[in-house]
């Protein structure tokens, strides 16, 4: 009869202990976080809306700050950089213009039981 050895013998290698792989070269550490900054600069420059647009350019701008505190340097680092500033410029300008739109126009409502 052909006897089967158990299979209680683990090659060396399985019992290797485990550890953490280095990054690969294609998603280094804080290039998630340049991605994010350059989708928020650019949302910042084209949402119309007052106080979102605004707020998208901070939050570009802060994970910038992150990304390059991790040592991600590159283009899309920059980008991120460029369109975050460009985008959170424009925000505050259209923000401060649909403000002192808004409050000239609630200037010239007149109020109810003014003319008594």
């Amino acid at each position: 009869m052909d006897e089967k050895k158990p299979n209680s013998e683990v090659p060396e290698e399985v019992n290797a202990e485990v550890v953490d792989a280095p990054p690969s070269p294609e998603n280094p550490p804080g290039k998630g976080l340049a991605i994010a900054s350059l989708i928020c600069g650019i949302a910042a420059m084209v949402l119309p809306i007052p106080f979102l647009d605004l707020a998208a350019g901070i939050v570009g701008l802060v994970l910038f700050s992150r990304a390059k505190k991790v040592g991600f340097s590159g283009g899309l680092l920059t980008a991120g950089l460029v369109c975050s500033i460009i985008g959170t410029v424009w925000a505050a300008v259209f923000t401060a213009c649909v403000a002192c739109f808004g409050a000239a126009a609630c200037a010239t409502i007149p109020l109810a039981g003014m003319y008594i």
